[in-house]
């Protein structure tokens, strides 16, 4: 199937405007369509709001590409509350039988060190802490993203690059606390 065939995904514009809203590729795009008309076939499921649900399968698609999209994130693009998209995505794992892996902080440092227009030193010192971190058992457990914006912060510091903890936190999303 092709994801742009609008025949064969007619929901695809609702989709395709929540991705074009964060940029997420026509790859996730596409896993996302096909989740979507999986999840369609479900009686529990097929009850539930089009627009959750395209939101939903657009979550799952992004942390099967891994690419660096919380749910929060997907969210806000489509309108809804992230409380309503977690209780959906329990929902649609459970009922398709997808299980996926715990979201590595990793993802999100490119993210975050563009929008701070770090240098690729820090970047790559951020990578190597996050990387210590997960093989240490350090960030079990935590906010992935949280652990992104503290490995940024211990990077800027460690290469000698200025860079705020309340700048790094906005930008990754999370509180100062947490880094």
């Amino acid at each position: 199937m092709s994801f742009f065939d609008k025949d064969e995904c007619p929901y695809r514009n609702i989709l395709h405007r929540y991705a074009d809203d964060l940029g997420i590729g026509n790859e996730t795009e596409t896993c996302a369509c096909e989740m979507y008309e999986s999840a369609m076939k479900n009686v529990s499921i097929r009850d539930m709001d089009e627009g959750l649900v395209i939101a939903t399968c657009l979550y799952i698609a992004c942390r099967k590409k891994n690419e660096a999209y919380d749910s929060a994130d997907i969210a806000e693009a489509a309108g809804i509350k992230p409380g309503r998209l977690s209780y959906a995505f329990r929902l649609i794992t459970r009922q398709l039988n997808i299980s996926l892996k715990p979201v590595s902080p990793l993802i999100y440092i490119p993210r975050i060190s563009d929008d701070l227009n770090l240098s690729d030193k820090a970047q790559s010192k951020a990578v190597e802490i996050t990387e210590n971190a997960i093989g240490n058992g350090t960030s079990l457990g935590k906010n992935p993203k949280g652990v992104a914006a503290a490995a940024i912060y211990l990077a800027c510091e460690s290469v000698g690059e200025k860079m705020e903890k309340r700048r790094i936190a906005d930008i990754a999303g999370v509180t100062e606390i947490t880094i």
